[in-house]
């Protein structure tokens, strides 16, 4: 049957991918775990299918080596146990990096959510998804929306964190993800000066050269992302669509 909705007929009209994408995942289960941050198995199978034909894969720094070659990433923030019994054997299987970022002194305890408590990675389990090929990142120590913490309360949550994961990995951890999305002009200049060389944010749209190292945009999955606006979403008119939202946003403000 042919699709007649606006996403199905934009894409049949035959134009192109965006060439650098950053992808966005949370929770992947058989069932709504963590509510809308859930995305099905499946639906988790499909997708990894079509990033795998289109885009070379691998890490955040390597979608922003800008080398002509389309290049996408794969992402999971919070660290969520319950990853290493669904997506990581897919991943692992399929031979496809992705990079997980973690609130250190959450590793082993629950983090709160507005669907309840969930439990977080061990440190071992940390370390041996960092040996197995993966990418640790950073996601603060407590999870903290540190646009609203104290200035030395930001500098704590970062550098502590990267210390953490540190010597838990006994290497280097180049990479933050702001937790809840948050950050401002003075969270991303603690960023920079903690260490880290590249920091992701929750806002959805493919990658392009003017991006900062430390605002890298990831097109964020959830429960309710159909297939057709997953591909959307990877799009220059995606990228479109949410530059024009966000500036609708900002003159309603």
């Amino acid at each position: 049957m042919k699709n007649t909705g606006f996403w199905g007929g934009w894409l049949a009209s035959g134009r192109r991918r965006s060439d650098r994408v950053v992808i966005m995942y949370h929770s992947v289960a058989e069932s709504p775990v963590i509510g809308h941050l859930t995305v099905t198995l499946e639906s988790f199978k499909r997708q990894l299918d079509y990033l795998s034909r289109h885009y070379a894969l691998g890490s955040v720094e390597d979608v922003m080596s800008d080398d002509g070659q389309p290049r996408a990433a794969i992402t999971f923030d919070d660290g969520y146990a319950h990853l290493l019994d669904i997506a990581v054997p897919v991943l692992t299987e399929r031979k496809i990096p992705a990079t997980f970022y973690i609130p250190s002194g959450l590793m082993g305890q629950n983090i709160h959510t507005s669907y309840g408590a969930t439990s977080v990675m061990e440190a071992s389990d940390v370390l041996n998804l960092n040996n197995a090929g993966f990418t640790i990142g950073s996601h603060s120590v407590s999870h903290a929306f540190l646009p609203e913490s104290s200035v030395e309360n930001v500098r704590a949550e970062l550098v502590n964190s990267k210390s953490e994961l540190e010597d838990v990995l006994g290497m280097a951890v180049p990479e933050f993800a702001y937790p809840k999305g948050g950050y401002n002009r003075n969270v991303i200049e603690a960023v920079n000066s903690a260490g880290y060389s590249r920091a992701v944010t929750v806002v959805s749209r493919p990658v392009s050269a003017s991006d900062s190292l430390f605002e890298i945009p990831r097109s964020g999955v959830y429960q309710g992302t159909s297939f057709n606006r997953f591909r959307f979403n990877l799009s220059p008119a995606g990228d479109c669509y949410s530059r024009l939202r966000k500036l609708g946003v900002q003159q309603l403000g």
